[in-house]
């Protein structure tokens, strides 16, 4: 039963992680721009039943010139009674064609009383492969910490963001983290549809099939699904396209990290 628990707070945190026809150049905000974000994710397995996780996001970013741009992030997940927070950072360099910059990430939780903490740390890169294509990597290190242990690890991610109309995007990935250990890999596909450009609201969902490995303890998959909403402050009258590459990173910008704290 604690495995079955186990995995299903592993995958719940990472599928959390885990979410045009325009112009194809970047660039660093203009001033300021925001996103708050709401979701519902179920998590499911067989034998196993489910588990219901829920989230709120938001990120702000700035533009320091045309070119260059920082961005301040905060998280809150909550599966059943255990409560993970995260704040972190990013800075990043915006060209013509595309996003590069570092990101960082602490995250904390107390589960049965006992403290952990995570820190994740990385890169990320964006190219705008077409108007309507945007290509994504980022990868680096993760340490997981408490009381008398540390382990340290990795993640790694690929995505593919395609924008079938302005306002609607598709977005295939996967994603890997693994400490000494624990070893999770998501394979999924996410959707995002901005109902207005003059009301920014965006309607996001996503489908994420994971499989888990423990050390000593077998290995197993799960299903997730999600449902949520977003808001965008950034560029009143803007498509979505415009709002992803001159605002908020998104994807590009989360670290590994919450995953190791759900499983632990």
């Amino acid at each position: 039963m604690q495995y079955r628990k186990t995995l299903l707070g592993a995958i719940s945190a990472l599928a959390l992680s885990a979410t045009a026809i325009g112009s194809a150049q970047a660039a660093a905000p203009m001033g300021f721009a925001g996103t708050l974000g709401a979701a519902y994710n179920n998590t499911s397995c067989s034998g196993c039943g489910s588990t219901d996780t829920w989230s709120v996001d938001g990120s702000a970013a700035f533009g320091f010139n045309p070119t260059f741009g920082g961005e301040i992030d905060g998280t809150y997940n909550n599966a059943s009674s255990l409560d993970i927070w995260g704040v972190g950072g990013s800075l990043f360099w915006a060209p013509a064609m595309g996003r590069a910059g570092a990101t960082f990430m602490f995250n904390t939780t107390s589960n049965s009383g006992v403290s952990a903490d995570a820190y994740s740390y990385g890169a990320f890169g964006e190219y705008y492969a077409s108007p309507n294509i945007t290509v994504g990597l980022k990868g680096g290190g993760t340490t997981l910490s408490g009381s008398g242990f540390s382990q340290t690890g990795g993640y790694v991610g690929a995505a593919l963001i395609g924008y079938v109309i302005p306002n609607l995007a598709f977005t295939p990935f996967v994603d890997y983290t693994g400490i000494s250990g624990l070893h999770v890999t998501n394979f999924g596909i996410s959707a995002e549809w901005l109902v207005s450009q003059t009301i920014p609201v965006a309607i996001f969902g996503g489908y994420t099939r994971s499989h888990v490995s423990f050390s000593g303890l077998g290995s197993g998959d799960t299903n997730t699904f999600t449902i949520g909403l977003r808001i965008y402050t950034n560029g009143n009258g803007n498509t979505l396209v415009e709002r992803h590459r001159n605002g908020t990173l998104g994807w590009a910008g989360s670290a590994g990290g919450t995953s190791l704290l759900q499983a632990f």
